[in-house]
C-alpha cells in the first residue's frame, strides 16, 4: 500500500457522504482508498467479513469491486484498468455492501458526486489512444470489429444521430467508410429485366426492381469475388439465382433487400 488516502463515511438517515472528495486522474493506478464508516447503526454478531463496492461510472457502466476489510476499515485498490479510459472521466457514484460470516448483507446509502476522475495534462494515457475509447465533443475516439449496415431495409442510409459524449466506435466509422466507398468509388449499376431474366455483371453494386417471378443470371467471377445486389421486390416473388453449374430459387416477401453474393468456387447468397 505505497500510495493511499483515508476517508470517513458519514451516515445521516438515508444519506451518506465523505469527509472529503476523492480526486483521481485518468491513468492513476495501484492507489488504495481507505474508508472508515462512522456511526453505522447495523452490527453483526459474527462481525463483517466481506465487502462489495458498486461503482457507477460516468458512462453509466456499473463495476463491482471486492475491497478488503483490514483492522475494521474498508480498503479499495484502484487498479490500472478501472480509470484508464476516456469514457471513465467524470463523476462517479458508489455504494458499499457488507456481509458477515453467515452471508447476511447490509448496504450503506449511496454516495453521490464525491468521486471524480479528471483528464491528465498533456498526452492521453492508457488505452484511450485507440479507436473505441473516444467521445464526440471531447477529442477522443473508441469500437467493435464488426461493421454496421450502410443501408436500411428500404434502401435509405442507416443514419446515426450523435449526442454529446457518444462513443465513436470503429463499427460506426467503418459504416461511413463503406458509404463513401459506395458513393465515390463504385457506381450502382441499374439492371433491367429482359424476358424474365436479370443479367448481372462484375459491378460491385447493382440494383434492380422486380414484381414477378424472375431469374437472376450470375456473372463469371474470379475466386473470392463479392457483389451486392439491391433488390426492390414490389410484392412477394420467387427469385432464381442461376450460375453456370446450378440454380437456386428463394422466395422473397415484399420489401427492399441488400443481397450479398460471394464466389469462392461456388456461389454463396446471403440476404
Amino acid at each position: 500500500m505505497a500510495i493511499y488516502n483515508r476517508y470517513e463515511v458519514r451516515i445521516s438517515g438515508a444519506s451518506a457522504t465523505l469527509d472529503k472528495d476523492i480526486l483521481l486522474t485518468r491513468g492513476d493506478k495501484d492507489v488504495s482508498l481507505i474508508f472508515n464508516i462512522d456511526k453505522f447503526g447495523f452490527k453483526s454478531k459474527t462481525n463483517f467479513t466481506k465487502v462489495e463496492m458498486t461503482l457507477l461510472k460516468p458512462n453509466m457502466d456499473t463495476v463491482f469491486l471486492n475491497p478488503t476489510i483490514e483492522e475494521g476499515e474498508i480498503v479499495v485498490k484502484i487498479s490500472e484498468d478501472i480509470i484508464d479510459e476516456s469514457i471513465e472521466v467524470g463523476g462517479y457514484s458508489f455504494q458499499f455492501s457488507l456481509f458477515d460470516s453467515e452471508d447476511s448483507k447490509i448496504s450503506i446509502p449511496i454516495i453521490h458526486n464525491q468521486f471524480y476522475v479528471s483528464e491528465p495534462l498533456g498526452k492521453n494515457v492508457g488505452s484511450s489512444d485507440k479507436v473505441d475509447n473516444s467521445l464526440s465533443n471531447s477529442a477522443y475516439s473508441s469500437g467493435n470489429s464488426s461493421n454496421m449496415s450502410v443501408l436500411n431495409n428500404d434502401g435509405t442510409f442507416n443514419k446515426k444521430t450523435w449526442g454529446d459524449k457518444n462513443v465513436i466506435s470503429s463499427e460506426k466509422l467503418n459504416q461511413y467508410e463503406n458509404a463513401f466507398d459506395m458513393l465515390f468509388d463504385n457506381k450502382i449499376s441499374v439492371k433491367t429485366i429482359v424476358d424474365g431474366v436479370i443479367t448481372l455483371d462484375n459491378s460491385k453494386y447493382q440494383q434492380a426492381e422486380v414484381e414477378n417471378e424472375v431469374t437472376i443470371k450470375l456473372p463469371s467471377a474470379t475466386y473470392n469475388s463479392k457483389f451486392i445486389l439491391f433488390l426492390n421486390c414490389l410484392q412477394t416473388v420467387a427469385v432464381s439465382f442461376k450460375s453456370t453449374s446450378s440454380i437456386n430459387t428463394i422466395k422473397l416477401e415484399k420489401g427492399y433487400y441488400a443481397i450479398e453474393l460471394y464466389y469462392i468456387g461456388d456461389w454463396i447468397i446471403k440476404y
